[in-house]
């Protein structure tokens, strides 16, 4: 039970840091300085939650230890 748990916060941060990659680039290839700081902002929101589930994770690991 508890590595099938630990493999769900890693999928999930893994799809979130991706996320947040793929809004950079949108950031990075639009044209208009608004939209690419509403991008660049949401990507660094994608980037806090993945270190948030990522440190839950790891308590739950540590826990489960």
């Amino acid at each position: 039970m508890g590595n099938k748990m630990i493999e769900r916060f890693t999928s999930r941060v893994g799809e979130y840091r991706g996320q947040a990659a793929k809004l950079r680039i949108l950031a990075y290839e639009t044209r208009f300085a608004e939209s690419r700081r509403k991008l660049l902002m949401l990507a660094d929101s994608f980037e806090k939650l993945a270190e948030r589930v990522e440190a839950r994770g790891s308590a739950f690991a540590t826990a489960a230890d």
